[in-house]
């Protein structure tokens, strides 16, 4: 069997207290996702060939003012 997980990106530029449901953020989450094994790091190594705009130059923007991935990375949850 297979083992998926979800996972959140936020925009580490947005601080403040964004609540749903259970979950707590510092920042404002802009992508939510499922996936398996390396998933979540294909947005950062596929940018230009991804179909959501949005998310891609979202990405690239936070990106370009010195965050890293692990800043864009909240929750990972098995």
């Amino acid at each position: 069997m297979e083992t998926y997980y979800v996972y959140v990106l936020v925009d580490p530029r947005i601080a403040g207290g964004f609540n749903y449901a259970d979950l707590h953020f510092l920042y404002k989450p802009f992508y939510v996702g499922k996936g398996k094994n390396k998933r979540v790091n294909a947005h950062f190594h596929n940018i230009k060939k991804s179909n959501n705009p949005y998310k891609t130059n979202k990405i690239k923007s936070i990106l370009k003012h010195n965050f890293s991935k692990e800043d864009i990375i909240a929750l990972r949850k098995i």
